[in-house]
C-alpha cells in the first residue's frame, strides 16, 4: 500500500489541529503542525542549506502566504484517529500529545514516522508500515535495542511497542531523550569516536570470521553477482577477494555495527552522543566501520563529492586512521563491501535515483582501493 493511502488509517482529515505540509525535490514529504512547530521541526533532517534555512525559519514564518507559496506548503486540518491516539498517550504514560509526520525517503523500505511530543518536550517516535518486509525490520530493531540495553549501552532508545497494530499495519514505538535544543555533529570528532568505542567495548565477540555476519554478507554478494546490471563488478570481486584473504581461517574480534552512522540519525544532547534507527544494525563486523560511513555519506549528501573527491579526502586522514584501524585501505574495502551488499540485498537488483548513483560512487571507490 502506497504511504498515501496509509495516512487515512493514522489521520483524520478535516480534524481540529492546523498543519502545513510541504515537500522537497526528492520526493520526501512532512506534516508540520501550527501548534508548537518548533518542536515539532525536529522532525525535519536536512543536509542542504536551502532545507536547514527552512528548518530554522519555517516556524515563524509559516503564517504568510508568500513563504508558504515559495516552499509549496499547504495548509490542512488533522487529528489522529481515536485508536491511534489512546495507544500512544497509554505508551508515553500522557494525554494531549501532538504530532508532526515525515512520509519517508522513496525507495523500496519507506514507511511513515511519527514524532510524538507535548508541548516544547519530544517524547519519542513511532514507524508505521503494512510492507512485510519492513515490519520484519521493526521486530530486528526491537530485538537490537534490547540486545544493546542488555549490553549496558545507554545512549540508544529503548522500544515501548513492536507489533501490528490494525488492519495488518505494523507499528515500532521507542523513547527518545532529544529536546528542541539537541544539536547535530557535521563533522567527526570526539563524541562519535567515543560513542563507537564504548559500543566495541561492550559488544566484541571472539568468532570464527565464518561464523560472522560480515562473511554471511560478503557471500550474499558473491551470490547475487550477476544481479548488477550496468555497473563494473571487477572491483567488487578483488575487493572480497582482498578481505578474504586476511580473514578467512581467523578468529576475529568483531562487534555491533549501526549500520547507517550519519548526522541525520545523531543527535547531541547535554554534550552527550545518542543515536537512533537502528534497522539495518549488525552484532558481528569489523570493528568501527561506521566511522567510514559517517565519512562517506557526509562527503556525498553534504559536499556533494563523487568518488575522487571523496579518495583525496581519505587519503589526507589516512595517517590519522592508521592508530584506529592499522590497515586503513583494508578497513575502507570491508565498509563498502558491507554497504553494497545491503543494497544489493534491499533493492533485489532494481537500483534508481541515489541508490543508484551511490553504488556507482562505491564501486569507483574500490577501484581506486584494489589497484
Amino acid at each position: 500500500m502506497s504511504i498515501a493511502h496509509l495516512l487515512p488509517f493514522l489521520l483524520n482529515e478535516g480534524g481540529s489541529n492546523t498543519f502545513y505540509t510541504f515537500s522537497n525535490a526528492d520526493g520526501k514529504r512532512w506534516l508540520m503542525p501550527a501548534k508548537n512547530m518548533r518542536t515539532a521541526m525536529n522532525l525535519y533532517q536536512p543536509s542542504g542549506i536551502k532545507g536547514k534555512g527552512m528548518k530554522a525559519l519555517f516556524p515563524y514564518l509559516y503564517r504568510l502566504g508568500v513563504v508558504n507559496k515559495a516552499v509549496g506548503a499547504e495548509k490542512k486540518r488533522y487529528e489522529l484517529v481515536p485508536e491511534l491516539e489512546k495507544l500512544l498517550c497509554r505508551l508515553f504514560g500522557t494525554g494531549d500529545i501532538e504530532f508532526s509526520i515525515f512520509c519517508g525517503t522513496p525507495c523500496v523500505h519507506q514507511k511513515i514516522t511519527m514524532q510524538i511530543s507535548k508541548g516544547a518536550r519530544i517524547l519519542g517516535y513511532a514507524k508505521f508500515s503494512d510492507n512485510d518486509e519492513i515490519k520484519h525490520i521493526f521486530r530486528q530493531e526491537q530485538e537490537t535495542l534490547d540486545y544493546l540495553e542488555q549490553k549496558g549501552v545507554t545512549s540508544v532508545p529503548r522500544c515501548l511497542y513492536s507489533g501490528e497494530w490494525r488492519d495488518g499495519l505494523g507499528l515500532f514505538v521507542q523513547t527518545t531523550t532529544k529536546t528542541r535544543h539537541s544539536s547535530t555533529d557535521h563533522r567527526w570528532n570526539e563524541r562519535e569516536m567515543a560513542f563507537l568505542e564504548e559500543l566495541h567495548e561492550k559488544t566484541k565477540q571472539h568468532i570464527p570470521f565464518e561464523e560472522t555476519e560480515y562473511y554471511r554478507d560478503l557471500c550474499l554478494l558473491c551470490e547475487e553477482m550477476n544481479n548488477l546490471p550496468g555497473f563494473e563488478t571487477r572491483p567488487i570481486v578483488e575487493g572480497v577477494s582482498k578481505v578474504l584473504n586476511f580473514y578467512v581461517h581467523r578468529e576475529v574480534v568483531f562487534s555491533f555495527y549501526h549500520a547507517d552512522f550519519t548526522p541525520w540519525n545523531i543527535y547531541v544532547e547535554k554534550g552527550r552522543l545518542y543515536a537512533f534507527d537502528f534497522e539495518y544494525a549488525k552484532r558481528t563486523y569489523p570493528p568501527y566501520l561506521d566511522y567510514f560511513h559517517f565519512f562517506t555519506q557526509t562527503a556525498i549528501f553534504e559536499e556533494h563529492l563523487g568518488a575522487d573527491g571523496i579518495w583525496k579526502l581519505f587519503q589526507h586522514d589516512k595517517e590519522r586512521l592508521q592508530s584506529l584501524f592499522g590497515n586503513p585501505d583494508l578497513a575502507y574495502t570491508s565498509y563498502l563491501l558491507g554497504i553494497i551488499a545491503h543494497y544489493v540485498k534491499r533493492e533485489k537488483g532494481v537500483f534508481t535515483g541515489d541508490v543508484q548513483r551511490n553504488m556507482k560512487l562505491w564501486i569507483g571507490l574500490l577501484k581506486y582501493l584494489c589497484k
